[in-house]
């Protein structure tokens, strides 16, 4: 509009016999102004980059176009920022895994872990998680990041999610379970640890190697779950084995077939948790039942 009015008054003041140069603030205002565009570009590119760096290898495509949309709210300086939010947080591990490295030469070893964790990460990217980790035979998933919820009601999903993924994961498992065997490969066990709470997630690293995580007691309560090893119970021989905390429980309501294992002291832990086993899912929640 700014260009367009000088170019009327230049052209009205030489009608009336007056010469007014308006063509160098023209140019110089389109110069300025593609200059602004092409550093807002070049900006939200970085952005942009940094984000699908963080994020797009382990979400959903529509989580990840999601997140880019409201980048303002959790994003500052080219970086998420730590924030403290509610989320659910799932540890999963394959059980006796020495005995299956044994079992096989390193390179069979690597390929059975890839095919596994594939499995695995399929499972949290269809349920609408987030890969935060992989450790060896392991992984460490989250639910309700980076975006706050800012409703009861979307903190629970994100605990059905967590419990719905992990039930999957079994069936994952089981298919899996199926080709080793008829590759004389063999065939693996998982064990589930789900806890609930308020966190701290953020980035850590170098502006080079940033890493997206949660750190906090709600990390750490899953990981002990998921690796409690007490022979005293039945559930150390299934297939796979998912416990919640007692925290996570308050958040499921009546959609899954829960059973109370009792307290346990797990490692690192002041106080004795109160566990509970996940043994399906009811037909209401519309999740198949392992």
């Amino acid at each position: 509009v700014g260009i367009v009015g000088a170019l009327g008054v230049g052209l009205a003041a030489l009608a009336a016999g007056l010469w007014i140069p308006v063509l160098p603030p023209a140019a110089g205002w389109l110069l300025s102004a593609g200059a602004v565009t092409a550093w807002v570009s070049r900006r939200e590119s970085a952005d942009r980059r940094v984000l699908m760096q963080l994020f797009a290898r382990h979400v959903s495509r529509a989580l990840a176009t999601d997140l880019w949309a409201k980048r303002d709210q959790f994003l500052e300086g080219r970086r998420p920022k730590p924030l403290r939010l509610p989320v659910t947080v799932l540890f999963v591990d394959v059980k006796s895994f020495t005995s299956v490295a044994e079992s096989l030469d390193a390179l069979d070893v690597m390929q059975w872990v890839n095919e596994l964790m594939e499995e695995l990460a399929k499972q949290v990217e269809l349920h609408g998680g987030f890969v935060d980790d992989y450790f060896g035979d392991g992984m460490k998933a989250a639910f309700g990041v980076p975006l706050p919820r800012d409703s009861e009601e979307g903190r629970n999903e994100d605990a059905r999610a967590a419990v719905r993924c992990a039930i999957a994961m079994e069936q994952s498992l089981a298919g899996l379970n199926e080709g080793w065997s008829q590759r004389e490969m063999p065939t693996g066990r998982l064990r589930v640890g789900i806890d609930s709470g308020f966190s701290v997630a953020g980035s850590l690293g170098s502006s080079d190697r940033l890493k997206y995580t949660v750190l906090g007691d709600i990390a750490n309560t899953a990981a002990r779950l998921e690796s409690l090893d007490d022979g005293q119970h039945d559930f150390e021989r299934k297939r796979v084995r998912i416990l919640v905390s007692f925290r996570t429980r308050e958040l499921l309501g009546e959609m899954f077939e829960l059973a109370d294992r009792g307290e346990f002291m797990l490692k690192g832990k002041a106080i004795p948790i109160r566990a509970f086993e996940v043994l399906g899912a009811r037909e209401c929640d519309g999740a198949a039942t392992p």
